[in-house]
């Protein structure tokens, strides 16, 4: 999809001071072993092309799909052969294939932030932009007989279009990955008080800004619209503040409800299609339920699918070459005209539920990537309109660089297709995830889960347990061999450009080795995500522009070691298993963010000075006002204790209303989020905020 690349956000990041890499480095947590597992560089083709992730936008790979330069005669002509039941490899995956032939061309492997951003966002085969059918499902464990019920549901991935019907035929497929039919249970499907206590936080955040007439409420990665729901449902129910957030999210009566571009309402960041049915139908659900009690309606924008964006390129190319052909130059002004006008087509296309469409209704609004979220500052209109976003499990997704400490200093690890040499058990023979120190001890790490729904999901509980070998790296269980993996993990024979521009570590400069990574015992691991800093930083700016404040909620630690790892329903599985059907993952480096946001609004705040003292400063903001800071990481359970979870839930159940099983299931939902041993200690809340008065952080903080 729409996402920045490596290489950009290298960029962004190359201006950095020389310590960027201090809080990344979380040497109490390594755990690291006297010696490191051995490199299989040798057996590797010399990297003289640097992967093309790691060139600009409009890179090769975007122009020419490279893998149709394949040739088997002549590209890995040794490589084992897969389809022998003996060698016990695992079926393909088109997306598997695809990598496979890739590799091959290219003459060298790829970065595990290439293989985790095209596992997960590849256009035709990634895991959130093409959920997989859960026949694809069923054939990739032969071992496996149970069925979904839902199985013989089919849907065409091919289908881009956009309307009514399809929404009705479909019904969505976020159930493919999340809850009990998924791969992965997060913490809005457990409860609703849940998305309680975020409104809670969201509406001493909107009070602090004395109620603004107008806000935007922005979610990146909404997942089935569960926590979308919730907010909107608690609020309403909220007299006096609530009540008014909510009209200022439809833009108090006074927005054009036929904008494409409203900057007022709800705004999902979400690349999957199949996602934003499902969620769309989530917030039609909500609103038949409260159709009686609800003056406020719901005014769905229709998103541009992947068939129109087509459509309209090949529209935007064709009108570029009638102009040529008339003798004009393509310039930078004549694209901007071209891309104005196919733009008006899309502005009148607005699919209306509720109020007819009228100013009432709160706009929703769907986003490929953040940039593309529409803002209004003081800078730019005589009004702003401050900017809410929540970031619930979004950053854990953000594809990560993995460097490791050897005897012969550091080196990235990367992602190679299998040899024969590799069926020997080794660290790195089959990918497998012996290194984040994680278990899949189902007695121990085994939780049941009772959902909204009513469903039961038996989950992992992500608890940090030390484990030197599990089942997902064996390749066992319960005596069962489990297939291998057709990709193997291999270390960088030398210094790779994401270890230059990330780490500032060039085995090949006699410049000195950073002390903290000088220090690391061999054996370290680091993992660093270029995209979520970048992110981040992005985000303290939007909220520095426009007011407002952000809260981000997500597993992770203050520091990196190795934590990246694969689900499958609900089971962890070899992180190079399956590439496309399967949920990647890896803890998120809460300094490392934080460190990111402080540093960089320090920095604006000299501009800001050094503006204000030579006359230059133009709009309303100053180096002598409050900046947004980071704030955090607060444990969740701490942070929803904070936020009245344990005073909420007793409420529900003395509700008379109340049954004794809902009670139940209350008291268990409560348990599991904010419990020590379970989500409570495991996921960390940080929230981007301006102190109030320039004294008091935020809520919970």
């Amino acid at each position: 999809a729409d996402t920045n690349t490596t290489q950009q956000n290298l960029e962004l990041l190359q201006d950095d001071t020389n310590n960027i890499y201090s809080p990344l480095l979380d040497q109490s947590l390594t755990n690291a072993s006297s010696s490191s597992p051995p490199s299989s560089s040798s057996s590797m083709p010399p990297m003289s092309t640097p992967s093309p992730l790691l060139n600009s936008s409009m890179n090769m790979y975007n122009i020419v799909d490279q893998t149709t330069m394949y040739n088997p005669a002549i590209h890995l002509p040794n490589k084992p052969n897969f389809n022998d039941p003996s060698k016990n490899y695992e079926p393909s995956t088109p997306l598997g294939e695809e990598l496979f032939k890739y590799i091959a061309v290219v003459g060298s492997p790829i970065t595990v932030a290439e293989y985790m951003a095209r596992c997960l966002r590849d256009e035709s085969f990634g895991y959130y932009t093409n959920p997989p059918k859960s026949t694809d499902l069923d054939t990739l464990d032969d071992s496996e007989e149970e069925e979904e019920d839902d199985d013989d549901v089919s849907f065409d991935d091919n289908d881009n279009s956009n309307s009514n019907s399809q929404v009705e035929e479909e019904g969505g497929r976020g159930h493919r990955l999340i809850g009990q039919a998924g791969d992965f249970t997060t913490a809005p499907e457990i409860s609703q008080i849940f998305g309680e206590c975020l409104t809670i936080w969201l509406l001493t955040q909107y009070e602090a800004l004395n109620r603004p007439s107008k806000v935007q409420l922005v979610e990146l990665g909404p997942g089935r619209g569960t926590l979308m729901c919730d907010i909107l449902r608690s609020a309403s129910g909220i007299k006096g503040v609530g009540e008014d957030f909510i009209r200022a999210l439809s833009g108090d009566g006074r927005g054009d409800g036929k904008s494409r571009n409203q900057t007022h309402g709800v705004h999902f960041v979400e690349v999957s299609e199949s996602l934003r049915l499902t969620q769309r139908e989530a917030l039609e659900s909500l609103l038949a339920q409260k159709k009686n009690s609800w003056s406020t309606g719901l005014n769905f924008k229709q998103w541009e699918t992947k068939k129109e964006k087509e459509k309209r390129l090949e529209g935007i190319m064709k009108k570029i070459h009638e102009e040529k052909s008339l003798g004009k130059d393509v310039d930078d002004e004549l694209l901007r005209q071209i891309i104005t006008e196919q733009e008006k087509d899309l502005q009148g296309r607005a699919g209306v539920y509720g109020e007819s469409g009228t100013n009432d209704s709160i706009p929703i609004h769907w986003h490929d990537t953040f940039d593309a979220v529409p803002f209004q500052s003081s800078s730019s209109s005589s009004e702003t309109v401050p900017t809410f976003i929540i970031c619930q499990e979004f950053f854990d997704a953000l594809p990560v660089h993995v460097f490791q400490k050897t005897d012969d200093g550091w080196k990235e690890r990367l992602v190679d297709v299998a040899i024969d040499e590799d069926e020997e058990d080794s660290d790195y023979g089959s990918g497998g995830d012996s290194h984040n120190g994680r278990t899949t001890d189902g007695k121990s790490n085994r939780v049941q889960v009772r959902m909204i729904d009513g469903t039961t999901a038996s989950v992992l509980a992500p608890t940090p347990t030390a484990s030197p070998r599990n089942e997902a790296q064996t390749g066992e269980n319960n005596g069962v061999q489990k297939k291998k993996s057709r990709f193997r993990f291999v270390l960088s024979p030398d210094s790779t450009p994401a270890m230059k521009s990330l780490l500032r570590i060039d085995n090949n400069s006699t410049t000195t080795l950073p002390p903290e990574l000088d220090a690391a015992p061999s054996g370290t691991v680091m993992e660093v995500s270029p995209e979520a800093l970048s992110l981040v930083q992005d985000i303290a700016l939007r909220i520095d522009e426009c007011q407002g404040a952000a809260l981000i909620i997500d597993y992770g630690n203050e520091g990196s070691r190795d934590t990246l790892r694969a689900f499958q329903k609900h089971e962890q599985v070899d992180v190079l298993s399956s590439p496309g059907n399967v949920d990647i993952t890896a803890d998120v480096d809460f300094s490392a963010m934080k460190n990111a946001v402080n540093k960089d609004m320090k920095e604006l705040r000299k501009t800001y000075e050094d503006a204000d003292e030579e006359g230059r400063q133009k709009d309303n903001r100053s180096g002598k006002g409050d900046m947004p800071e980071a704030f955090g990481p607060q444990t969740q359970g701490q942070f929803l204790a904070s936020m009245g979870a344990v005073e909420r839930t007793i409420q529900l159940i003395e509700d008379d209303n109340t049954t004794d099983e809902q009670a139940e299931d209350l008291c268990t939902a409560l348990e599991r989020l904010v419990s020590t041993e379970e989500m409570g200690e495991r996921f960390k809340v940080m929230a981007i905020a301006r102190k109030k008065d320039g004294i008091f952080p935020p809520p919970g903080f």
